[in-house]
């Protein structure tokens, strides 16, 4: 058989589905649905509502008809993907690539995982429910692209809280941007959330999506059968950038939830998720162009520690603190962060040589070391009591997590850009040869 006319049979077969779901469709023509915009002015936001052509849930119909009385153009369309291995090894095999012999199976997953996702992109490219021929051979092509391809395009869309972006978008990597959110995805977000309030898929409840602005866009292909989730070099990229930005900034940058969607026709993907801690709300965090090769540094220092690293101990109490709701618990992890970068070596004497050491590696004058050394052991006192019961009676109980916080911080931001060479224990000997 040709090259050319290795798809002949699918494609008519293809084509004739189509135009009896056309046909079957004229019987109550495109679905149409409420929608809900989200329109931001001066001194307020206002949500309009007007109806939407909705192909999403006219496919989704369909797809419900179908499954109760498959035509036999399906059937036929299956005979022909039998034929051609290139077709029966993408169409008729399940999302771990094990081939599916059963004929109702195949029915079944053919409708479910193959004709909903073709039929809502013609109908969006077609826009009527007559058949269109240039709209079909347009989506075949894309699909027959799709299906010759080992890879399957990726898109994790994470919209950040309490975080506002001064430029369209900052790129961190080739894979990883940081950009603003359109007004379309937000609405489709909210209008998601109207329809299935309680959906275990959707995180909104806890989330004012109006009041997103910017996300983090991971992108990347995995294998066509490979798991979700499985891509390592892409895993934990968007989470390192949050702790970049939360070093960057100090405000309480949160991920909301992530959206992955895959582009494939035949193994389309993906969903919502999030976590389900609650989240602290603060000052809203200015994401600067102007620092976007900052960020960049302190991302890729980021991802090249060692998950058994100090540094890396540290940052991951720096993000929990995020996620504290007592201010005494955020001490703690403060302490926590500061001796195992600080004294590592060392469990005695841990108030004085932990506070020297980090007055002498963070304090640029003399003035400066004296007054971190200073705060230090009060913040140190101050944890001690709490860690031991007592009731912490100091005036200076708020300032002194605070200032605590800020050391902690710029100490972080200076060891990343430094982390094969930052020696804790050099710092008291370094400071006597001065």
């Amino acid at each position: 058989m040709a090259e050319a006319d290795k798809y002949s049979d699918f494609k008519t077969a293809l084509r004739q589905f189509v135009e009896e779901a056309c046909t079957t469709l004229g019987d109550t023509g495109i679905a149409v649905r409420r929608w809900v915009r989200i329109v931001r002015k001066e001194g307020g936001t206002s949500f309009p509502e007007e109806e939407r052509t909705d192909y999403s849930g006219t496919s989704f119909l369909l797809v419900r008809k179908y499954h109760d009385n498959p035509p036999d153009s399906l059937r036929k369309l299956i005979d022909a993907a039998r034929k051609v291995p290139e077709l029966a090894n993408i169409l008729l095999v399940d999302a771990a690539g094990n081939p599916i012999h059963e004929e109702k199976t195949q029915l079944w997953w053919i409708i479910s995982m193959f004709f909903g996702n073709f039929i809502r992109e013609y109908l969006k490219e077609a826009n009527t429910i007559k058949f269109d021929e240039q709209a079909f051979n347009k989506i075949l092509k894309r699909l027959l692209r799709d299906i010759e391809s080992p890879n399957i395009p990726v898109k994790e869309l994470s919209p950040l809280m309490n975080a506002s972006l001064d430029c369209e978008s900052i790129t961190v990597a080739p894979y990883l941007v940081i950009r603003k959110l359109t007004t379309n995805e937000l609405e489709k977000w909210f209008n998601d959330y109207i329809i299935y309030p309680y959906s275990s898929m959707h995180s909104l409840i806890s989330t004012n999506v109006t009041e997103l602005e910017c996300a983090v866009e991971t992108t990347y292909e995995k294998k066509r059968h490979e798991a979700w989730g499985a891509h390592k070099e892409t895993a934990g990229s968007a989470a390192d950038l949050v702790s970049t930005l939360r070093l960057h900034t100090d405000q309480n940058v949160h991920i909301a939830f992530t959206v992955e969607n895959s582009e494939s026709f035949v193994q389309y993907g993906g969903g919502m998720s999030s976590s389900l801690r609650p989240r602290l709300h603060g000052g809203k965090a200015i994401i600067s162009s102007a620092n976007q090769q900052g960020i960049i540094d302190t991302w890729n220092s980021i991802r090249c520690l060692p998950s058994e690293s100090p540094v890396r101990l540290a940052l991951r109490r720096w993000n929990t603190v995020f996620e504290r709701f007592d201010a005494d618990d955020a001490l703690i992890d403060y302490w926590i962060a500061l001796e195992a970068l600080f004294v590592p070596d060392s469990f005695q004497e841990l108030r004085h040589r932990s506070s020297f050491r980090i007055a002498s590696y963070i304090g640029e004058t003399p003035d400066q070391r004296e007054q971190i050394y200073k705060d230090l052991l009060d913040s140190y006192d101050l944890r001690s009591r709490i860690v031991h019961g007592g009731v912490p009676a100091n005036k200076r109980k708020k300032e002194l997590i605070n200032i605590t916080r800020s050391y902690l911080r710029r100490a972080l931001v200076q060891i990343l850009p430094s982390t094969d060479t930052f020696n804790p224990k050099t710092i008291e000997i370094e400071r006597l040869r001065e």
